[in-house]
């Protein structure tokens, strides 16, 4: 678990208290706040409501929120708050936006901790392809320029909260336990995720806090207005900065593949296998450890077996899509050959979906490779029993999907 018990974060957790005490998360409350920072009150369809309803309650009543959780949670729902009201305005003011297309992506989907993240950052490596940075996926509108796209202020201001939380949040220890885990970086590709929030239909939500009932809910709900919601985002993120393919990542994609096809017709489907056995409790010490930093109680017991189920529920319901549809729109890697032969991967990946890979992108994708390398692994250790799971469990949960995809254990 990440080492929390410095006083860098007891005196941050104590200021968040000082600073917002019992800050309210009144659905009411956070609406008007959000149209007083915008100036917008156009919300569009109104069924997000249920949706920000159900998770406030859960929040409220399961997370077991710290002082300094709730502020992150508050200033989280709010800024998805502000977006969608921004978004609305944006598409409205700009009704070309709509005619943006968007063909031939690259989705790429997996189980979490699968090497999705490490292939996302090496495709990003080539001009030809668009991948979306953390800044542009947190505050969309307005639309990224590429003249101006290094330099955006809005990169500059996630830069100075991820050093601010560096310097005054977390220890030195905390920092690399972290950074282990998963490096967020302000020019570094990330997950698309954000852009789910706004509709408030987010498993991420699940990831970040202690919130069971939420995500019972979720599990039932149908994703199809979100992907609409999404696509229309990625038409404003694209409108005046493309290129010629985009590149789009979430493990999350992987129980929603009907609606990804749904909204990409051409799409190609890259799915990430990796023995379950290594992917599972390195999903369970994410999850544990990002909720740590915002919650008063954890239950690593739990966290196992949702993260389990989840995670199964996803590899099943993606099999049966693909059974429906066929092997048309996927192309399948696995995660031991990525690590080592990654340039012959992109080249199977990009023959799949007829891109054209060039000399200037795979020079560029061997020094990114280079510099990794030179940085070293980071050290992220965890075990099964930690989350109170079995080898048993988790090879009874995946043994279809081990044996399908020929997926060989990891030592």
């Amino acid at each position: 678990m990440v080492d929390l018990h410095g006083p860098k974060y007891r005196i941050a957790n104590w200021l968040a208290r000082w600073a917002v005490g019992r800050a309210s998360l009144d659905p009411v409350g956070l609406l008007a706040e959000a149209e007083s920072a915008t100036g917008l009150c156009d919300w569009g369809d109104p069924s997000f409501r249920q949706a920000l309803q159900i998770l406030l309650d859960s929040i409220e009543s399961e997370a077991f929120l710290n002082d300094l959780g709730r502020h992150y949670t508050r200033r989280q729902i709010l800024r998805s708050l502000r977006n969608r009201l921004q978004i609305r305005n944006a598409l409205k003011e700009n009704p070309t936006l709509l005619k943006v297309q968007i063909e031939r992506p690259l989705v790429i989907t997996g189980l979490a901790r699968s090497g999705t993240t490490f292939l996302h950052r090496l495709l990003a490596q080539d001009p030809a392809n668009r991948t979306l940075q953390l800044w542009e996926l947190l505050s969309p509108v307005p639309s990224p320029e590429i003249g101006t796209y290094a330099v955006d202020p809005r990169r500059k201001a996630l830069r100075r909260g991820q050093i601010l939380s560096k310097v005054f949040v977390f220890s030195s220890r905390a920092r690399s336990q972290l950074s282990a885990i998963h490096e967020a970086r302000d020019d570094s590709p990330e997950e698309c995720w954000p852009l789910f929030h706004p509709e408030f239909l987010s498993n991420i939500f699940s990831v970040f806090l202690r919130v069971p009932k939420y995500a019972r809910w979720l599990e039932s709900v149908d994703m199809r207005k979100a992907y609409q919601s999404y696509y229309r985002t990625l038409q404003l993120l694209l409108w005046r900065f493309s290129a010629d393919h985009l590149v789009v990542k979430s493990p999350e994609h992987l129980r929603h593949l009907d609606c990804v096809i749904r909204v990409f017709p051409d799409a190609r489907i890259v799915w990430v296998h990796r023995d379950p056995m290594k992917t599972i409790p390195s999903a369970c010490s994410l999850v544990s450890n990002i909720r740590q930093t915002r919650s008063y109680v954890t239950d690593p017991l739990e966290t196992g077996e949702s993260v389990l189920q989840h995670a199964a529920g996803n590899v099943e319901r993606a099999m049966n899509f693909r059974n429906l549809v066929g092997d048309d729109h996927f192309c399948d890697v696995q995660s031991f050959q990525l690590r080592e032969e990654p340039i012959s991967v992109v080249r199977r990946i990009y023959e799949s979906a007829d891109y054209q890979l060039c000399d200037e992108a795979i020079h560029q994708m061997q020094s990114w490779l280079k510099k990794t390398e030179a940085r070293g692994p980071h050290s992220h250790s965890y075990q099964l029993s930690t989350y109170g799971l079995t080898a048993k469990q988790v090879e009874s949960s995946f043994s279809a999907y081990r044996e399908h995809f020929e997926i060989r254990h990891e030592q």
